[in-house]
């Protein structure tokens, strides 16, 4: 009888691991947004921010621009999710996706400027979103928006 060779031996020589931005999510928000007042308004560059279960859970970011009085529109703003993050939150986000309910928040503080002819205002608007979905068909479910804003008269 011959003799049974030996498992071949296998050696890691190199490991590289990349950034973990290579785990992130990328993905497109489709937000509605409203101008209800009578003047135009600009606005700047923002951030805004979406947590989990109370976690930083990612951006998505708003590019400067304005919109017309009374006017309605859809942005659609580029957003990553930390993968890092997702991988700590697995066991929730599965269970959630089990369930199709899955509780999100955002946040975002926009600055900007209403103008008519020579009038012309700065104001800033903090919204905040508590927004339900169905993680496995994403559909917003339900949505609570809550929006503060000031006017700097001077």
């Amino acid at each position: 009888m011959g003799s049974a060779s030996p498992p071949p031996r296998r050696r890691l020589s190199a490991f590289h691991f990349r950034p973990p931005a290579a785990l992130d999510i990328g993905l497109t928000l489709t937000v509605h947004a409203t101008n209800p007042n009578v003047v135009p308004v600009r606005y700047g560059p923002s951030t805004v921010s979406i947590t989990y279960g109370g976690a930083h859970l990612g951006t998505a970011h708003l590019d400067a621009g304005g919109q017309p009085a009374t006017s309605c529109r859809l942005l659609h703003l580029p957003a990553r999710l930390d993968g890092v993050e997702l991988a700590h939150r697995a066991r929730s986000i599965l269970s959630d996706v089990a369930r199709r309910h899955m509780e999100l928040d955002a946040a975002v503080e926009i600055a900007g400027e209403a103008a008519v002819l020579l009038w012309s205002r700065s104001f800033s608007v903090r919204i905040d979103s508590h927004i339900t979905v169905d993680p496995v068909f994403l559909e917003v479910v339900e949505q609570e928006n809550r929006s503060e804003m000031q006017l700097y008269l001077a």
